[in-house]
């Protein structure tokens, strides 16, 4: 567990999958055992942490040894639209995995429901990364929003074709008592918002948006 930095503490997994496993087991000095494997994922599902959304169908390898674990190109449905994910751990800096997939509206609609999204439609490539620590979670997010479109009053307004970054970060707060959700958009928007755990929904203390209208 502290090789992964708590990774899979908030992990959850549902379906069938294929163990590979070598031991080596020194009788005469157990302490220098080792062992290193394989599990194949195999049309599961799985949950990174509470709260995020599932990942279906995931199928590929994930490797481990007696010092941490490796996930090398899994594939999986996320947000209405497939995704690859890779990483995985290093020795005093936790876990790190990378995404790269594509996200429809219709799909983040169905994970994160909110009355703005019956303004957009479409659906547009993403990265994203997830690090683990001493229990923290950390969430980034980055798209261009090239093939989304917006219905929503200017300056927010959108074609499909229109490029608009879009930046998203989850930050820890003290243990998982609080956290901060930041929120670019082009020059558009910056937006910020502080929540606070009541148990065991994460509920908003503060928030502040900024609006910046750019002529053109």
């Amino acid at each position: 567990r502290g090789m992964i930095g708590g990774f899979t503490d908030g992990v959850s997994a549902t379906g069938p999958g294929h163990l590979q496993l070598n031991l080596e087991l020194p009788l005469a000095k157990l302490e220098q055992s080792k062992n290193a494997g394989t599990f194949q994922l195999a049309n599961d599902a799985l949950r990174l942490r509470p709260g995020m959304p599932a990942l279906e169908h995931v199928n590929g390898p994930v490797g481990f040894t007696e010092s941490g674990l490796t996930l090398h190109d899994l594939k999986a449905r996320l947000l209405g639209g497939t995704v690859t994910l890779s990483g995985g751990s290093k020795p005093g800096e936790g876990v790190a995995v990378s995404a790269r997939g594509q996200a429809t509206v219709a799909g983040l609609r169905a994970a994160f429901d909110h009355p703005w999204w019956r303004y957009l439609s479409g659906g547009a490539s993403y990265v994203a990364s997830l690090k683990v620590r001493g229990g923290s979670t950390q969430v980034s997010f980055d798209s261009s929003l090239a093939g989304v479109a917006s219905n929503l009053p200017p300056p927010l307004a959108k074609t499909a074709a229109r490029v608009l970054p879009l930046h998203v970060e989850f930050l820890p707060g003290e243990g998982d008592a609080r956290d901060r959700i930041s929120v670019v958009l082009g020059r558009l928007l910056r937006a910020e918002f502080l929540r606070v755990r009541q148990g065991d929904a994460m509920v908003l203390q503060r928030a502040s948006v900024a609006l910046n209208p750019v002529p053109g």
